[in-house]
């Protein structure tokens, strides 16, 4: 089974978790939902607006859906009597920390010291600036 955490109950963390869950369902539902929406730019301006926010709803959806898999790991956590327990020293998580991310898998010292993340994470894509895509716009108006 593993180290099993000295500190109060996690039933308090247990019912954050479920409604952090939760919330991350619907946001990650409903941002399916706006990236298959169907639209029609009027013009290239609009275009690159909408390819724009379509990269940041991206961005969006890759974030909510790797916190979500760290809420549930979590869940599954409790369950198994590890909850608070870091993954890496198996230390005691701190109250403090576990109020402020309850998902989380590190203890402070831990997470501070890390060079890189335990599991690769994706690069997201590069969000660009209105300024910049008005530049291009003009530089390619110019050009015709």
């Amino acid at each position: 089974m593993g180290k099993q955490r000295r500190g109060g109950s996690s039933e308090s963390f247990e019912k954050v978790l479920y409604a952090k869950r939760g919330d991350l369902r619907k946001r990650i539902e409903q941002q399916r939902a706006q990236m298959t929406a169907e639209r029609d730019p009027d013009d290239e301006a609009a275009q690159a607006v909408w390819t724009v926010e379509r990269e940041l709803a991206m961005a969006n959806l890759d974030r909510d859906t790797r916190t979500l898999a760290e809420v549930e790991a979590a869940l599954r956590s409790i369950d198994a009597g590890s909850y608070g327990i870091c993954v890496r020293c198996e230390g005691e998580i701190s109250d403090a920390r576990l109020h402020a991310l309850p998902w989380t898998r590190l203890c402070l010292e831990c997470a501070s010291g890390l060079a890189r993340p335990i599991a690769p994470r994706q690069v997201h894509p590069r969000v660009v600036s209105s300024s910049s895509i008005q530049s291009a716009l003009r530089g390619r108006a110019r050009a015709k």
